[in-house]
């Protein structure tokens, strides 16, 4: 549920880039055109990237089932988008299979080597498998002549290294449709309410948080100061050490630079022994719920609706779930900050954020129009970002007389599409600066617009002294002001605070064979030490040394090997 309102959240993140496009007319021969001819030759030109094709074009793809949506009676092979394909460029769009097992069924789709036309991958293991079988089409050519000049600057601000990101050997196989996780850095999020009860100031450290959460259950507030369950390391975003331990200077699960132009993998590195400790202790003194390594996600959520935990350090999205389920029982006010260092580390925290996660949009060898591919984002993305409330409605999103939200852009053909990846944080400024000068030409993009309409909604309700909707609650604290949700990630963003994964996704051989081993070992021992079944100095360098004996040692060398030779 967590990960479908996200996606609801960033996929209405459709920024117009400052510009109005006709849907039915979008022009991009300026920067597609190019031309093969030379001073002697009659050769044609290529100056429309984006004319139909003579005769329909049939692409075969396969795509995820979510039952779960309210389409309004679209499907996924009926709906506006195959439409305007077919219509437009003469483009067929046929589905092999639709499965709710996505990845398991792409996996075995490769291992026959039965893949469709356009091949979405979840992950990079899945492209470097295509890759290494040359069951991929060469690209390179094709994205110079079919894709429009600013989305290669969206995707280079998403991913700087996104064309290396999408090649192997010399050659671009795939065009990466994810960048750097900036939208899910870890923030704070502590309930007003309970703080101005007991009197309590703003946190300045990460000390300063601990000693928060536990002064509510001194008070009686709260059951536990900080929520931890079972996924403590697997940075699910939700619930695990991330946040705190950002704030002493450790990265777990991700690689990060040596400062001898290598790489080494954070949850390895001494820093991690003291944000181990703040948990440890914590849970010595009965601060920490005793069943942890028991729960899952879903059990931290109810101990955060039931008045539990008065405390979170995770993504954005928890507003949306399941802290607005408090403000709609309650009208609980959750206060966003920003992680701040410890008292031991000083001013010189990052906040770590993934690599992107391996998705990638690639086409199969034998297939005859690889530029469809290219033809079929463009029109996708062009009505995505266009900022006329009809396209929006026809293609983005759309609310039906009972009140049900049809998100007509999640089945787009490719499930995926180019925008601007800081379009969110870019409506945090944007919003603000109409609300404040009661101006909204400073609203850029669809996704300003709506935004700001539901703040000035939330404010009114405040002002008339009712309860505001809790959607408009939800975008208000989100996107309103310096100390809001995107507020905090903006200032990440400012003072150059992230951290991304080295790694980039890459995966070594070991890693591919050992990688779902080490992990196990470390989530066993971060849960030992934690829960005081192992002493934390003579465990943690136990775990190293684990760590390292069965094939973390090998990794360590192949990655490097590949980073320096990039």
């Amino acid at each position: 549920m967590a990960l479908l309102l996200s996606a609801a959240l960033v996929l209405s993140s459709c920024s117009s880039n400052g510009k109005q496009t006709d849907s039915s007319s979008t022009d991009h021969s300026s920067s597609n055109s190019v031309s093969n001819s030379t001073a002697d030759s009659s050769e044609p030109e290529v100056t429309d990237p984006m004319a139909k094709y003579d005769e329909v074009v049939t692409v075969k793809l396969v795509g995820t089932e979510n039952a779960a949506q309210d389409y309004d009676g679209y499907t996924t092979d009926n709906s506006p988008w195959t439409e305007m394909l077919l219509d437009e460029l003469n483009i067929k769009v046929e589905y092999m299979w639709l499965s709710a097992e996505y990845d398991t069924k792409l996996n075995l789709a490769i291992a026959s080597k039965e893949i469709p036309d356009i091949i979405r991958t979840s992950n990079y293991t899945q492209f470097n498998s295509l890759a290494r079988n040359e069951m991929l089409a060469d690209l390179t050519d094709l994205f110079d002549t079919y894709l429009d000049d600013h989305y290669k600057e969206y995707l280079s601000q998403a991913n700087p290294d996104y064309y290396e990101y999408g090649s192997y050997d010399g050659k671009l196989l795939g065009v990466s449709s994810s960048g750097p996780g900036y939208n899910n850095a870890r923030i704070v999020m502590i309930r007003e309410d309970w703080m101005e009860e007991l009197n309590l100031p703003a946190p300045e450290s990460i000390e300063d948080v601990i000693d928060i959460g536990k002064a509510f259950v001194d008070a009686g507030k709260a059951t536990y100061a900080l929520p931890l369950n079972k996924d403590i390391a697997v940075t699910s975003d939700m619930c695990d050490i991330v946040g705190v331990a950002n704030a002493f200077g450790a990265y777990p699960k991700i690689w990060v630079e040596d400062g001898n132009g290598g790489i080494q993998y954070g949850s390895v590195q001494e820093e991690m022994k003291a944000a181990l400790k703040a948990y440890a202790d914590l849970y010595k003194d009965g601060y920490i719920d005793p069943a942890f390594a028991s729960l899952d996600g879903g059990k931290v959520a109810e101990q955060l609706t039931a008045n539990q935990i008065g405390i979170v350090i995770g993504a954005f999205w928890l507003i949306t779930w399941p802290l607005n389920s408090t403000f709609e029982a309650d009208g609980v006010n959750w206060r966003s900050y920003p992680v701040s260092g410890s008292e031991t580390l000083g001013t010189g925290v990052k906040e770590q954020v993934k690599a992107p996660t391996g998705s990638m949009l690639c086409v199969n060898a034998d297939y005859d129009h690889p530029e469809a591919m290219f033809k079929i984002l463009t029109a996708v993305s062009d009505r995505l970002e266009d900022t006329d409330e009809e396209v929006q409605k026809t293609f983005h999103s759309y609310v039906k007389d009972d009140g049900n939200t049809v998100n007509i852009h999640m089945l787009n053909p490719l499930g995926a599409y180019f925008n601007d990846p800081r379009t969110n944080l870019n409506t945090n400024p944007h919003v603000t600066d109409a609300v404040d000068n009661n101006d909204e030409s400073y609203l850029i993009s669809a996704h300003d617009k709506s935004t700001y309409q539901k703040v000035i909604d939330y404010q009114a309700a405040v002002e008339a002294g009712t309860k505001p909707a809790t959607a408009d609650w939800m975008y208000y604290t989100l996107f309103y002001g310096p100390n809001s949700s995107y507020g905090i990630l903006n200032s990440y963003m400012d003072n150059d605070m992230y951290l991304v994964d080295a790694l980039g996704g890459y995966v070594s051989p070991t890693m591919d064979t050992q990688w779902g081993n080490l992990t196990m070992l470390e989530d066993q021992y971060f849960v030992e030490l934690i829960s005081g079944n192992k002493d934390l100095d003579a465990g943690f360098d136990e775990f190293v040394k684990a760590w390292q004996n069965a094939g973390g040692t090998t990794i360590v060398e192949e990655v490097n090997d590949w980073y320096k030779s990039r």
